[in-house]
């Protein structure tokens, strides 16, 4: 025993709908011909997920592209650049930027002395003493 539908959708006519079970594809009506179904294309505000093929972006120099990784800027060297605030060329100069695995020569290297945990004031006064002085001898601190 099924349904009886008298309109869908402001249809009339009287459909009897099985109860259950599945339905065959050959008696879904209204299918496409071809799978799949022709071309076609869809606004860039009806994607929500997924990734898009480079192709598909408009890249370019215009104000409504997108700049590719290995983009330049006409007449703008790293040289021509250097001693600007925004982009300077790596090196030790005054106006070059230093880069990101640099190290500062004597500074904090080898190994100090082990230091007891002090007792009494004394104690304490001369282990800090101590610490001051490789401080200043490594250029860390200024001062006598």
């Amino acid at each position: 025993m099924g349904y009886k539908v008298h309109s869908i959708n402001g249809q009339m006519g009287e459909v009897e709908l099985p109860v259950g079970g599945s339905t065959s594809w050959d008696d879904v009506t209204g299918k496409p011909t071809e799978f799949p179904p022709a071309d076609h294309t869809h606004a860039a505000t009806d994607v929500a997920s997924g990734a898009l093929a480079i192709a598909r972006i408009p890249t370019g120099t215009s104000a409504t592209t997108v700049a590719l990784g290995n983009h330049t800027h006409a007449g703008l060297t790293a040289d021509a650049a250097a001693g600007t605030a925004s982009i300077r060329t790596l090196g030790t100069g005054a106006t070059q930027a230093a880069a990101g695995n640099h190290t500062h020569a004597g500074l904090l290297t080898g190994s100090a002395s082990a230091v007891a945990d002090a007792t009494d004031e004394p104690s304490a006064v001369t282990q800090l003493n101590a610490l001051l002085a490789v401080l200043r001898s490594r250029g860390v601190i200024g001062g006598a």
